[in-house]
């Protein structure tokens, strides 16, 4: 096991079980966190990696469209898809338990005396979440062990592998070296971050969509034009589809995941527009807030894809006005394949479906409210009603 980091930098619900001591989101910088950096880059989040696994993605989404279509017809669900789903819905109950979406802001975050002494119980509570989330990563990272020590030769090798051959090097010494302990949290990391975020980023523009319906009928055309009718959106047609980009930009900006991106202890102490900061300080960027900055946009707090269609603002951290994956070296790294579902999913759903809220309910008058944890989700779900388009 690595150094233990200085857990003022880490968010209380992540410093149950010693969680933060084996993360790349939270780790201290050092080389510890290079070593699993550079992993995950090379060998689950570079382009290669992420074009080989286009089909599996593909065969979620036409799995989810099947399912919201058996739903909408009110078909009756055989006993596996029932199982499933349970089983779906208690992990997504976890990783929002361990997140924090109770709405709950973390004092200790701004008075780090009070971390030790957990008043709000939010360590505690989310230790029983995270130790049911460990034990099932921790399953799937024994069977591979027992599958690699059984010597039945794979035909592909994933990112799970890669960590479990650096884990199994025995020229590997010192603080750096992976454990199955370390392994099992960056396999439940990635997990995390491919569940809550995407989930509630897709939710939060389905919302935004049906808030403006001239922005979904707009998206819905140029899917209709460049795509058409009969044959399913597909990956390679994403970057054809310049309203979509523009759509998921704009949702992007006013409803980042991580409002508060994730804190950040200073390493020196610095200068900073004449300001100083010293070493250990705690860093927030409220991305929120820059985001909806009247000095860095027109009317910031409409929702207008339009705004990014003659512009070369991006998410990817050289823009400073948007910033929902972060910037520099701590840049989300699950940022290109994170983009690619939301960006996937929302095509489909909008291809696939005419979408309408409950009687009675206006789009202007849908709840907007937000509860914010260490992530940012709807106060109120959203409920709306599918039309397969045929």
């Amino acid at each position: 096991m690595r150094p233990p980091v200085r857990r003022s930098e880490s968010p209380d619900s992540l410093t149950a079980l010693d969680y933060y001591q084996g993360s790349v989101a939270i780790g201290h910088y050092g080389d510890y966190w290079r070593k699993l950096r550079r992993i995950c880059t090379t060998e689950f989040l570079v382009h290669k990696r992420i074009n080989a696994s286009i089909a599996l993605r593909q065969k979620c989404i036409d799995n989810l469209i099947e399912w919201i279509k058996q739903d909408a017809e009110k078909a009756t669900k055989n006993g596996d898809r029932a199982r499933s789903s349970w089983t779906g819905e208690r992990v997504f109950r976890l990783v929002s338990g361990v997140y924090g979406v109770d709405g709950e802001a973390e004092l200790g975050g701004f008075l780090p005396f009070l971390k030790w002494f957990d008043p709000q119980r939010i360590r505690r509570n989310s230790e029983k979440y995270l130790e049911r989330l460990l034990e099932i990563a921790g399953g799937i990272v024994k069977d591979r062990i027992k599958e690699k020590q059984s010597g039945v030769e794979k035909k592909t090798h994933d990112f799970l592998d890669a960590l479990l051959d650096d884990e199994g090097d025995h020229n590997a010494q010192g603080p750096d070296k992976l454990t199955e302990k370390n392994i099992t949290i960056v396999l439940l990391e990635m997990f995390f971050g491919g569940t809550e975020t995407t989930s509630s980023t897709i939710e939060w523009g389905m919302s935004q969509l049906l808030r403006n319906p001239d922005s979904m009928k707009k998206l819905q055309d140029e899917i209709d034009r460049v795509v058409g009718r009969d044959r399913k959106v597909v990956e390679t047609d994403l970057n054809n589809l310049p309203y979509l980009q523009a759509t998921v930009k704009e949702i992007l900006r006013l409803n980042p995941v991580f409002p508060m991106l994730l804190p950040r202890n200073s390493m020196q102490d610095t200068e900073f527009m004449g300001y100083v900061v010293p070493k250990n300080t705690q860093i927030f960027v409220n991305a929120w807030a820059i985001h909806r900055d009247p000095a860095s946009w027109v009317d910031p707090l409409a929702f207008k894809p339009e705004r990014f269609l003659d512009s070369d603002i991006d998410y990817k951290g050289q823009h400073f006005e948007l910033l929902p994956f972060g910037s520099g070296r701590r840049t989300c790294i699950g940022l290109t394949l994170g983009h690619r579902m939301v960006c996937l999913t929302l095509a489909s759903l909008v291809q696939a479906f005419d979408w309408s809220l409950k009687k009675g309910i206006k789009p202007e008058s849908l709840d907007m409210s937000e509860k914010v944890g260490l992530t940012m989700r709807k106060m109120v779900p959203l409920k709306v009603i599918p039309t397969p388009r045929e």
